[in-house]
């Protein structure tokens, strides 16, 4: 088993999750999940209501039920639905039709489970009748007040209610009407789960380690030197009041990403560290200092701030993190219990709406690979007629779905096409001492190694090691093996890409704004200027502009990746994007004689405005100015394009005077500074080099990278 790194594998945060986070609507989301995820509405008065005209139904030993309750109705669905996309669209998300992204789901994906959610809760309400615990309106209007009063009670928040709902009477009604799911809920789990602590007294007994292994925690700080003498000498000067921990963590530690913040390596888990520093971390006692403890990283002094941990169920309980295991153990049980109830009683759901009915038994075939495939020819017979053209007879979710499929398809086809070469290649290359080695005994090689100062023989090791698993997950053995199915899924691929690049044309044309869709393009065309602004207008949106908008967004973001990359975390945050982003629009619109000057413009002013966000946004005058230089340089270009437009001039004369000013002030106030000569030399040459090289990028300066 290979080594664990030290660091924790860095969970790279979503973008909007975490502009949320910082933002002022983190509140909303919250409210607005919690409702618009509950709630039961009915048809208005007067509406006949039937199976027919209803959005879904439940069954029973495969027959419709009649009650008006078990029916998902149009009215309910819809603003159900219409809730959960307004709130998402208050957060300032874009949401697509059919193509969703880990940030923001689609409008069909939501629906859908909306759809789900409220069928569930015709399943809850069914059971409940039945067995005479459906809640009161008292019930109903406790959890109502609750709610409304736990947002209301905060002045600020109560003003933010009132000016989206309208009033608090308003508010109320709408909680009102929506809570019904979740005591629905609780009322099952009341009902059902009976002796509770008895029963995850037993399930913590069965399941010891893993439950230790999710809970329990440390608040760690380290040290890291070469030597065990350093080690012991700081170690004695920390105890002796000679220096602080933190202050030591910074001198000294040579894991200089923990050594920005004191030394911190915040939370960690059981798994998160090499075996060695974990025994050391969760055996430590809090704010004592523990080591040297010897790695192959070196010699760590570690400190613990606090830690959960707990050896039997008694310690358990008296743990701040009991209310999270018995709340997870709980959901666990009910979503058991919801199965084998349905199961057990034969209940079931028919869809009536075409696109949600669809879209339904798609999640339903994603798990098995054979009835995927059976919908998956149905589709394409639905989609193209006999001469290959193609008809939309049922809107555009078949299409959709059909190009989803066949991305995924493709995807995992090249996935097993890289790794097939990977073993033809290994298996020409690697020494015959090595390949005549079983797995095993490869993986003993590679921990003595990595005992050891000699490492020259660790990669020929760890590639017999990727070899051994990619045979073995691909079912076959040897070099002919690997080329004989390398040749079969070539010729499958060639029909996976034949079929996309038609469908994904084809959708184009109709969606030619959509995010993803124009990502598929790309991928076929990834020289036409108009599809590579599209792209990276699109990948501007997603990937810079949120960071570079706002400047409390921008620290929280340098922040987070300080912990994980240090000095580097800017390049990571917005140099390597820009520097991507600039080079393939020089490349391909700018520089290019197929652009349309329309195309070009656009192109320019994407740049300009990136610059000029960042300059606003930095406050190291070096790189402020090196960004309004780029930003000039792209305001001459446009200029050219459009002589017409005066206001282009009068920004170039702006920013021109902006730096005239930086370089006074930087001549007053330092000795090392550098005149406006310097300047508008480094400017010509930054003209130059953009000019003579077609995928420019703007390299930073060492000491402000």
């Amino acid at each position: 088993m290979k080594k664990k790194d030290l660091m924790r594998r860095i969970q790279v945060p979503i973008i909007w999750t975490i502009a949320i986070l910082f933002g002022a609507g983190v509140i909303w989301w919250s409210v607005a999940s919690y409702l618009a995820g509950q709630g039961q509405n009915n048809e208005e008065p007067g509406t006949n209501l039937s199976h027919e005209n209803s959005v879904a139904y439940l069954t029973k030993d495969g027959t419709p039920l009649d009650e008006e309750r078990y029916f998902v109705t149009v009215t309910e669905f819809e603003r159900r639905a219409r809730q959960n996309i307004d709130n998402i669209r208050q957060q300032g998300q874009e949401i697509n039709a059919y193509f969703g992204t880990q940030q923001v789901p689609s409008e069909i994906e939501i629906r859908h489970m909306v759809l789900k959610n409220l069928i569930e809760e015709k399943i809850l309400t069914y059971y409940t009748v039945n067995e005479g615990i459906y809640p009161t309106q008292e019930e109903l209007d406790a959890q109502t007040d609750a709610i409304v009063n736990k947002y209301t009670s905060d002045e600020n928040t109560k003003n933010q209610i009132i000016n989206v709902y309208g009033s608090i009477e308003a508010f109320r009604s709408l909680v009102e009407d929506t809570i019904i799911g979740q005591i629905l809920v609780n009322k099952v789990k009341d009902h059902v789960f009976t002796d509770v602590e008895d029963k995850l007294s037993k399930y913590f007994e069965e399941n010891k380690e893993s439950i230790k292994k999710k809970y329990e925690k440390v608040n760690a700080s380290h040290i890291l030197v070469t030597s065990e003498a350093t080690a012991n000498e700081i170690k004695e000067m920390i105890t002796s009041g000679e220096i602080e921990f933190t202050t030591a963590a910074s001198e000294f530690s040579i894991d200089t990403n923990s050594a920005m913040t004191g030394g911190s390596l915040g939370e960690i888990q059981r798994g998160d560290m090499v075996e060695k520093f974990e025994e050391a971390a969760f055996s430590a006692t809090p704010n004592v200092i523990v080591g040297p403890v010897e790695t192959q990283y070196g010699y760590h002094l570690i400190k613990v701030a606090s830690k959960t941990t707990f050896n039997n169920f008694e310690e358990l309980k008296l743990s701040s993190v009991y209310s999270d295991v018995k709340n997870d153990y709980l959901n666990q049980e009910f979503q058991k219990w919801f199965e084998k109830y349905k199961e057990e009683n034969n209940i079931s759901y028919v869809i009536k709406d075409s696109e949600m009915k669809l879209y339904d038994r798609y999640q339903k075939v994603k798990e098995s690979e054979e009835e995927l495939n059976e919908f998956y020819k149905e589709l394409e017979d639905e989609i193209f007629m006999d001469n290959g053209q193609i008809v939309l007879s049922e809107g555009y979710l078949p299409i959709v779905l059909y190009t989803k499929i066949t991305d995924e398809k493709k995807t995992k086809l090249e996935d097993k096409k890289s790794k097939l070469t990977d073993i033809i290649e290994y298996r020409e290359s690697l020494p015959s001492t090595v390949l005549s080695l079983t797995p095993e005994e490869v993986e003993e090689k590679i921990n003595e190694i990595n005992e050891s100062d000699d490492k020259s023989e660790l990669s020929n090791y760890q590639n017999a090691q990727t070899l051994f698993e990619y045979e073995n997950e691909l079912g076959i053995s040897g070099k002919a093996e690997a080329e004989e199915m390398l040749k079969e899924i070539e010729e499958k691929l060639k029909d996976y890409e034949k079929s996309f690049e038609k469908v994904v044309r084809f959708i184009y044309e109709e969606m030619p704004y959509s995010p993803q869709v124009v990502k598929y393009m790309y991928e076929i065309e990834p020289n036409d200027p108009k599809v590579v602004f599209r792209y990276y207008e699109n990948f501007y949106e997603q990937n810079l502009k949120p960071i570079i908008n706002d400047p409390s967004t921008y620290k929280s973001y340098l922040s987070y990746y300080q912990q994980y990359f240090g000095n580097q975390a800017r390049n990571y945050l917005i140099e390597y994007p820009l520097n991507q982003m600039e080079r393939e629009l020089n490349q391909k619109i700018i520089e290019s004689t197929e652009a349309s000057t329309d195309t070009k413009i656009s192109a320019l002013f994407l740049i300009v405005d990136t610059y000029e966000k960042l300059s606003n946004l930095e406050q190291s005058e070096g790189l402020m100015q090196l960004y309004m230089m780029a930003e000039r340089r792209y305001l001459r270009m446009l200029k050219d394009l459009m002589p017409e437009d005066k206001s282009l001039q009068d920004q170039i004369d702006e920013i021109t005077s902006t730096l005239e000013e930086l370089n006074k002030m930087s001549q007053e106030s330092t000795e090392t500074s550098t005149d406006l000569e310097t300047d508008i030399e480094m400017d010509s040459e930054l003209d130059t080099s953009i000019d003579s090289d077609s995928g420019t990028e703007l390299d930073l300066p060492d000491t402000v990278q």
